[in-house]
């Protein structure tokens, strides 16, 4: 007897072929970069620098692709992307992810601005409102997926015109719109007309407010590493102060009277959950129980400002800050420093007689000006 084989059809054979292949041939970042580099006559002994984005296969301290480029060449400093500020954005996005009570407001603010940006109706019906209740307004929108120092901007709006938003949702809910339409809004109504929704979003502002600075800060095409260090000290000392009762009284207080005059529901001790006796990790008697609002958020405005310190730290207290800080310093004071002999493309004894010729000769605050200024003399005097 002959034994039938099946076979696979071509398709599915090659397919099989292709992931093998795929598998085969799959290389890590670091061997990527070195072979561009090696192909562009680029050797990685020169490699002086790396920039990345803050995902951990690629800026892991241990196993990222800049640790493994050091091991190697220990030259080849990393530093996270600091002028595009993308260190402060992710800082905002802990802060924001911190707490459920911080993310849920915010992300309510996202759907009102987007239902304003989709809705020509509900968009003309708030310019009404806000045009009789304010001198000026300005309209909603949806959050910035990427870029946190817009979101600020977006909850301020919201804040600034709390009662035309009211109304606007009250009003709308009421028109002859789709059912799913006024069934979102009337979701959106509910929750900004609760108090804690209005501190929740007051608390993320004055956080937010800080970071914004520094954001801001960062953006200039003269910022310096001494400057931007010198930006997130004085950024961290400023929320340090923030963090007291006395500033909570007066933010709480502050939403207090804004619900007062908006006349909403006030602000209320959130309904406590208990967890099912099966997974009860402690007694009843030893969970804290609260007994006001206010014993109930202050924590939680701690605990966002301890975020946002933790994270500054944790993003801008990087070695490779310090060693482009000194080589920067270097330049900017024209003073030879002990760093630069580590390099051997540089002749350090001939550097230290140039630099101080360099810097009485030019007049520059940063290195994009020292830059500018070698570059405008002659070979000769280079």
């Amino acid at each position: 007897m002959h034994q039938i084989r099946r076979q696979r059809p071509d398709s599915t054979r090659g397919i099989c072929r292709n992931v093998c292949s795929k598998r085969h041939f799959r290389r890590s970042p670091v061997d990527i970069i070195t072979d561009v580099l090696l192909r562009m006559n680029l050797p990685m002994t020169a490699l002086r620098g790396q920039t990345y984005d803050g995902t951990s296969s690629m800026a892991g301290q241990y196993n990222g692709c800049q640790a493994l480029v050091r091991q190697k060449y220990p030259l080849a400093v990393y530093v996270h992307c600091g002028a595009h500020c993308d260190c402060v954005n992710l800082v905002m996005e802990a802060v924001a992810a911190c707490s459920p009570h911080l993310r849920d407001p915010v992300q309510w603010v996202h759907e009102l601005g987007t239902l304003s940006h989709q809705s020509h109706k509900f968009k003309n019906m708030f310019a009404g409102n806000a045009g009789d209740a304010y001198s000026t307004y300005r309209n909603l929108r949806p959050l910035c997926p990427t870029r946190w120092s817009v979101r600020v901007d977006s909850i301020r709006r919201v804040l600034s015109q709390y009662a035309a938003v009211l109304d606007t949702l009250h009003e709308y809910g009421r028109t002859n719109a789709s059912t799913e339409s006024k069934s979102r809004v009337s979701g959106l109504y509910e929750r900004f007309s609760k108090g804690n929704t209005l501190m929740c979003l007051k608390m993320a502002v004055s956080v937010f407010e800080v970071l914004e600075n520094l954001c801001t800060a960062l953006q200039g095409r003269q910022v310096s590493v001494s400057g931007m260090m010198e930006a997130v000290s004085q950024t961290k000392t400023r929320l340090a102060v923030l963090r007291n009762d006395d500033n909570f009284t007066v933010l709480f207080q502050s939403a207090e009277r804004t619900v007062s005059e908006l006349d909403i529901e006030p602000i209320q001790l959130p309904r406590q959950t208990r967890p099912p006796r099966r997974r009860e990790t402690c007694t009843s008697s030893d969970a804290h129980i609260f007994h006001s609002a206010s014993e109930f958020y202050k924590p939680i405005y701690f605990t966002v400002i301890d975020t946002a310190l933790q994270s500054l730290h944790s993003r801008f207290n990087q070695q490779s800050f310090s060693v482009v800080k000194e080589l920067e310093e270097c330049v900017l004071s024209g003073d030879m420093a002990e760093i630069v002999k580590q390099y051997p493309e540089v002749d350090a004894t001939r550097l230290a007689v140039q630099l101080p010729m360099f810097r009485s000769s030019f007049d520059y605050s940063n290195v994009s000006q020292a830059v500018t200024a070698l570059q405008s003399v002659s070979p000769e005097t280079r």
